[in-house]
C-alpha cells in the first residue's frame, strides 16, 4: 500500500487517503470481461449466481470472495476500523465485492448467507 498524493502542506484537517490493490475487484479468470447475460445463457443462471456472489466458490480460472476477504478486510482492519471504533467518519471507497467483503466482516454475515448480500451500485452504505 502507499499513501497517495506528494503533499507537502498537510494540516490537522486534511484527510489521509490511500491507495491499495487490496481494494480491488476480485478477478473473473475465465469470465473476465465477459457481458454477464451472455455468460448466464451460456452457463445459466444459478451456476453464475454462485461464482459472482458465494464465498469460497470461483468463476473457472477467477478469484473467490473468501480471497478478496483476505485481502480486503486486513486493510480495513488496519486503517478504518480504529477511527470507527473511536467514533470518526470513515470513507472507504472500493469495488463491489471487496466492499461485500468488508460488510461481510462488520456485519458477521455467515458464509452461507453471503450470497444473499446486494450492496447498491454507486451507493453510499452507513455500517
Amino acid at each position: 500500500m502507499e499513501k497517495w498524493g506528494n503533499f507537502t502542506d498537510l494540516s490537522d484537517h486534511d484527510v489521509v487517503t490511500y491507495v491499495t490493490q487490496d481494494l480491488n475487484e476480485r478477478y473473473y479468470g475465465e469470465l473476465q470481461g465477459l457481458n454477464k447475460e451472455e455468460t448466464i445463457k451460456k452457463y445459466g443462471e444459478e451456476k453464475v449466481r454462485l461464482w459472482r456472489r458465494s464465498f469460497d466458490v470461483p468463476p473457472p480460472g477467477g478469484e473467490t470472495l473468501k480471497q478478496v476477504y483476505k485481502r480486503a478486510v486486513p486493510f480495513f482492519q488496519k486503517h478504518a476500523e480504529k477511527d470507527l471504533k473511536d467514533g470518526k467518519n470513515v470513507l472507504v471507497v472500493a469495488s463491489h465485492n471487496s466492499l461485500r467483503a468488508i460488510v461481510k466482516y462488520v456485519e458477521n454475515i455467515s458464509d452461507d448467507k453471503i450470497i444473499d448480500l446486494e450492496l447498491p451500485f454507486g451507493a453510499l452504505c452507513k455500517i
